[in-house]
């Protein structure tokens, strides 16, 4: 006995040994891959390089030209605790003039890394372009020049952002964005677009309108990026000159121009402000690039619009003060806006305009043969024989309406029937009314009573009959 006692003991200091021993392996075990853990989290974050820096708030102008901009996080960014998508980037290249280079870009929503695209996008592209111009050696620039460079241009950005991403082994598709570049000279405007930006031009003779496409996908939602190819880029020139326009993500674009079935109208007295002709001077300049600013940074416009935003205005001073100015309509605007909302309306629900407006007593003011209770004067059936709504007896003399039967055309008669009537025949009458209502209503469900007694009653003879059959099948 003492023996199995003892070899029972050195048994259980064994297996406590291993249970010991084990807990040190787990724990080895559980260090190394918290410090594996650790160290390729660091490598995760060693291979994103720094997001290029968001776009302040910039102006400046050169000569005539004046130009500001600014980029804005949105409230659904800001929500979710996301970056600014959006990126945008001026500078002035000098070629016998200054040559003002703008782009704007919009990282799209659904890829994670797309501010590392429109911020490599807009950076690189405006540099790239501004030493293509200032190393060109002929004197005026040709058209086909400018289209070439422009194009040469976004592929220099598509490529420098494939090169980003494969840098920081993440995919290219995170990085897709939109990217909108202009050329301008203080008359002459060139365009490459790629997404669903916009650019917004005052002309000369007076028109403002949107010259580019919103290049949007299969999907409502959905956009063609840069990243899309070439097929998908648009590359052009205003054939008219161009006094002042505004650039435009699709948070900015989409508040001011409606839509390609309503033919792109321009909301003017939303942009009217951007080409105010007092810009020559810095303080002015800062005051108008302030308004839409705070405007926009405003919970007004962040109620209607959740996306990040940007702007970036260009304007000829000189030429604006001699500029004709459109004319805005409000009551067109309106007009329009109202036509075009019933065609949509008439698409979406066409069984709608065989449903008509019902309204209160509509069917008695269209027949014409409505009465009046000389009592109360309130309208009654020509059938009643008593006032639904005061209970006394009705004369068939009163056949006028109440439009022709006004209060000081009523008989002096009728007005002392009214007051000699007692309270108490009042409260007779409307006791009389009250009781033949409960009457009806009695009767009526009494009726259904009956029916479902009835039906209980066919239903229990029904299964007397069976349970007879039943019990002389048995027997």
């Amino acid at each position: 006995m003492a023996f199995r006692l003892k070899k029972h003991k050195r048994l259980k200091e064994c297996d406590e040994k291993v249970v010991i021993k084990e807990k040190e392996i787990f724990a080895d075990t559980e260090d190394k891959g918290k410090e594996n853990l650790k160290e390729h989290e660091e490598e995760e974050e060693i291979k994103l390089a720094p997001a290029p820096k968001e776009s302040t708030p910039f102006f400046g102008m050169n000569q005539d030209i004046v130009y500001w901009g600014f980029s804005q996080r949105g409230e659904s960014h800001i929500k979710n605790d996301t970056p600014c998508q959006d990126r945008c980037k001026v500078l002035v290249a000098n070629h016998n003039r200054p040559i003002i280079i703008a782009a704007i870009a919009d990282g799209v929503g659904s890829c994670a890394l797309s501010h590392y695209g429109s911020g490599i996008a807009t950076e690189l592209s405006v540099a790239y372009l501004k030493e293509k111009i200032e190393n060109y050696e002929g004197e005026e620039f040709e058209d086909k020049v400018i289209g070439d460079m422009l194009r040469d241009t976004m592929q220099y950005a598509n490529e420098a952002v494939r090169k980003a991403a494969e840098e920081m082994e993440q995919l290219e598709y995170s990085f897709q964005s939109t990217l909108t570049i202009t050329i301008y000279d203080g008359s002459t405007l060139y365009i490459s677009h790629a997404g669903d930006d916009g650019v917004v031009v005052l002309t000369e003779d007076g028109k403002l309108e949107l010259v580019t496409s919103r290049i949007k996908g299969e999907e409502a939602s959905s956009v063609y990026p840069l990243q899309a190819g070439s097929q998908y880029w648009q590359v052009l020139k205003v054939d008219r000159e161009v006094n002042g326009f505004v650039m435009a993500t699709d948070g900015v674009l989409d508040a001011f121009v409606r839509g390609e079935k309503e033919e792109n109208r321009v909301y003017y007295p939303f942009i009217q402000p951007a080409f105010e002709t007092k810009q020559t001077k810095r303080k002015q300049i800062q005051d108008i690039l302030d308004f839409y600013y705070d405007y926009m940074a405003g919970k007004e416009y962040r109620k209607a619009v959740t996306d990040d935003l940007t702007m970036v205005v260009v304007t000829n001073q000189k030429k604006l003060k001699k500029q004709n100015f459109p004319v805005f309509d409000e009551e067109e605007w309106n007009q329009k806006t109202k036509e075009y909302q019933e065609k949509v309306n008439a698409a979406l629900y066409p069984d709608m305009a065989k449903f008509k407006k019902i309204e209160d007593d509509s069917e008695d003011e269209e027949d014409g043969t409505d009465l009046i209770c000389p009592y109360c004067h309130e309208y009654v059936n020509e059938g009643d024989k008593f006032c639904r709504n005061c209970g006394k007896k009705l004369k068939k003399k009163s056949k006028k309406t109440k439009d022709e039967q006004e209060p000081d055309q009523i008989s002096e008669s009728q007005k002392e029937s009214d007051l000699n009537k007692s309270d108490g025949d009042l409260q007779k009458t409307n006791r009389k009314s009250r009781k033949k209502k409960r009457r009806r209503v009695k009767r009526k469900y009494k009726w259904k009573k009956i029916i479902v007694l009835c039906v209980i009653l066919i239903l229990f003879i029904v299964l007397l009959v069976a349970a007879g059959f039943m019990i002389i099948g048995a027997l």
